[in-house]
């Protein structure tokens, strides 16, 4: 049995982050992630409504894991997605910019809208440039020529654990703990940091620490998002499948169609060709008869 809860979870995830005396593990946790510094740094936020109907159909329950806003009025919807979901960095760009114009009421001004800053963090990669081992990569919406940032409605961040520290000794900064503690808490038998925050994380996800119902929710949970994995794992092997089928008809077809050719040019009747190819009249005369 594990010492601790894995925070990749749902129900962990929100117990860490998502409740008002977790907040300020919450500010700690996006100031160093998202590298927040100077007058940009979140000195205080307040969440949100905790649960959201999703308007995604065939979403989980809750699409969004902790959603809150700053000092600033600046939102941060933070996600934890730990299975591969197709079309994933669209889902997020639809949601966000859902989010953004959800703002508005009938009648509201433009000036009400405030920047919205969705931060996945994801246990897989979703873009080429991961491979170069960054801890959490921001896109923002840029002028090419100056590369300016003057349309600053919607960013995004993602945080991909594939790229978290192996050891503890190699966690320099906050972030490095914080996606360390993410990755590979489960594994640990005692805190492998010091830091008064995260300290605070390692307590919470201790198993011993959490009541049988809260326990029970969490291994709900988790045999929700196991059950999801296997569905979905198993509707791309058939469509997989299928599209190899389709894949080898086609190719079956196209070779087909070019041996009619061939026979078409040394004088062969549409008739004999049709006799010895498979192909159809139709197929024949519209693919081949010039």
């Amino acid at each position: 049995m594990n010492r601790y809860l894995d925070p990749k979870n749902d129900i962990a995830f929100k117990k860490v982050f998502g409740t008002e005396a977790h907040k300020p593990l919450l500010i700690e946790f996006l100031n160093a992630c998202l590298h927040l510094e100077g007058e940009d740094t979140i000195t205080d936020l307040s969440y949100l409504t905790p649960e959201q109907t999703p308007f995604v159909y065939g979403e989980k329950y809750s699409i969004v894991d902790v959603k809150c806003r700053d000092q600033k009025d600046h939102q941060f919807i933070v996600e934890m997605q730990n299975k591969t979901v197709p079309e994933f960095v669209k889902r997020v760009q639809h949601y966000a910019a859902h989010s953004y114009a959800s703002q508005l009421q009938q009648g509201d001004r433009y000036t009400k809208l405030k920047p919205i800053v969705l931060f996945a963090i994801v246990n897989h990669n979703l873009f080429q440039k991961d491979a170069e081992k960054e801890l959490v990569s921001q896109h923002k919406t840029l002028n090419i020529r100056t590369l300016k940032q003057e349309l600053t409605g919607i960013s995004y961040a993602f945080m991909n654990l594939l790229n978290a520290p192996k050891k503890p000794q190699e966690c320099h900064t906050l972030e490095q703990k914080w996606m360390y503690v993410l990755k590979h808490v489960t594994k640990e038998k005692e805190p492998a940091f010091q830091d008064a925050h995260i300290m605070e994380a390692y307590t919470t996800l201790e198993q011993f620490n959490w009541t049988a119902d809260e326990y029970d929710c969490y291994v709900q949970s988790m045999l929700r998002q196991q059950t999801e994995v296997a569905a979905e794992e198993e509707k791309y092997n058939k469509e997989k499948e299928e599209g190899e089928k389709v894949g080898l008809e086609k190719g079956e077809k196209k070779a087909k169609l070019k041996i009619a050719q061939t026979m078409l040019a040394e004088g062969l009747s549409v008739d004999k060709v049709e006799k010895m190819t498979g192909l159809t009249k139709e197929e024949i005369r519209e693919k081949l008869v010039r």
